[in-house]
């Protein structure tokens, strides 16, 4: 019977440290995808300007999209769209969005846990810098997810 009882004991905790493995590498994937995404609109954002740099040499000025997602060849399957800061608090978790007053794209980590902010914010916000050249997306704070600065 004490050995049954060993036996459970180990196997509890051994099933315990496997689900926190499991969090951790859910975690790290998110993260990945966060950086994938914000990797390809940064690549898409340089073609855009390209683009257009040629087609105004050519033809006439012609102007960018405010909303990076426009850019992109394919939009991210969790974006949800231009809406305000107040209503991107209620956006799903996993959430990609635009705010179109603020010109910054937002992301809602799944579990709101894995990233710190300075700013006490649930929602990764990026602001797209209109300057010329082509536009860049700078981190409105410096955040770090699950210990790494994502920027």
């Amino acid at each position: 019977m004490v050995e049954w009882g060993i036996l459970a004991v180990v196997v509890l905790v051994l099933g315990g440290a496997l689900a926190q493995h499991g969090v951790d590498i859910r975690g790290q994937g998110e993260r990945a995808a966060v950086l994938s995404t914000l990797g390809a609109m940064r690549t898409s954002l340089v073609i855009d300007h390209l683009q257009r740099a040629s087609q105004s040499a050519a033809a006439g000025k012609t102007t960018a999209s405010a909303n990076p997602f426009l850019t992109l060849q394919y939009l991210p399957p969790n974006y949800r769209g231009e809406m305000a800061v107040l209503q991107a608090l209620e956006a799903p978790p996993g959430s990609w969005m635009f705010d179109p007053q603020s010109l910054s794209i937002g992301y809602m980590p799944q579990d709101p846990q894995w990233f710190d902010a300075n700013t006490g914010t649930r929602i990764l916000w990026f602001r797209t810098d209109l300057s010329p050249g082509p536009r860049a997306l700078i981190p409105l704070a410096p955040y770090v997810w699950r210990g790494v600065l994502v920027n």
